[in-house]
Formats: C-alpha cells, sequence, structure tokens
C-alpha cells in the first residue's frame, strides 16, 4: 500500500476534503488509533478538525482549514491549534501548499497520535459542546 495522497489540481474544496479525510483515516486505522473514543477526525464547512479527548480538561482541537483560488480549487491548507488544554499536545500553525499533501496528512496523523486519556462520553458529562469548544457544565 502506497503512502502517497495525490489531490488533482483541479479538485474542488469539497472533493479535497473528501480525499484527505478519507487518507488521514486510512492512516490512523493503520495505526491502530482509529476507530476511537479518544479521538475524533471530522469534515467541517472550510475544512476538517481532530480532537483529543482529555481526561478532566476540555479536548485539545486541531482545525484544518482549506485555502481556495479563485476558481475554486484548493490552493493551500492550514493546520492550526484551537485548544489545548492537555500542556503535553503540540502547539502549531503550518500552512501547506498543495505539492506537501503527504507532509500533511503526517502531520495530522502525529498530532492524532498524541496521548490522550479521556474520551467523547466522559467529555459530554463534563463540558458543554460550542461549535468546536467547550464549556464546563455547572
Amino acid at each position: 500500500m502506497s503512502n502517497s495522497t495525490t489531490i488533482n489540481v483541479q479538485s474542488t474544496i469539497i472533493e479535497a476534503q473528501s480525499v484527505l479525510l478519507n487518507s488521514i483515516r486510512l492512516r490512523l486505522q493503520d495505526l491502530n488509533v482509529m476507530p476511537s473514543t479518544h479521538v475524533d477526525v471530522f469534515a467541517r464547512s472550510c475544512g476538517l478538525a481532530v480532537r483529543l479527548h482529555n481526561l478532566g480538561l476540555r479536548p485539545t482541537v486541531y482545525t484544518v482549514d482549506f485555502s481556495c483560488s479563485k476558481y475554486g480549487t484548493l490552493s493551500g491548507i492550514v493546520i492550526d491549534t484551537i485548544v489545548r488544554e492537555n500542556k503535553s499536545h503540540e502547539t502549531l500553525k503550518i500552512v501547506f501548499g498543495v505539492g506537501h499533501i503527504d507532509s500533511f496528512i503526517n502531520t495530522i496523523t502525529r498530532l492524532a497520535r498524541q496521548a490522550c486519556d479521556g474520551d467523547a462520553v466522559e467529555t459530554g458529562e463534563s463540558f458543554e459542546r460550542i461549535g468546536l469548544l467547550y464549556k464546563k457544565r455547572v
């Protein structure tokens, strides 16, 4: 099996999102990271997101935003850290060009493989979700 993912330069954002999400999930399955109650990788309106559930803390959330050309094709990818209460998790903001899809997938895979000790059920019991963010339940 090849570890290379190709995005056609004429791919729309929706097509690229689908290809990248499937590639990331397959890579994480191969590494026995998914399926898991500790890690979520999902599509959102303008990209993707990765959520790592932490026991007693808000989940670590990384977003992936897609840039598009004036013709609606993928022109770049940005990974950004939105929430990181678990201080052992990596903080980053990095931009990838469309020629660096494999580097992007490797980075997302590395982020998703960070140690996390919570799960989605515990997170839901302790925190209320507001979009990608969470607030403590009272």
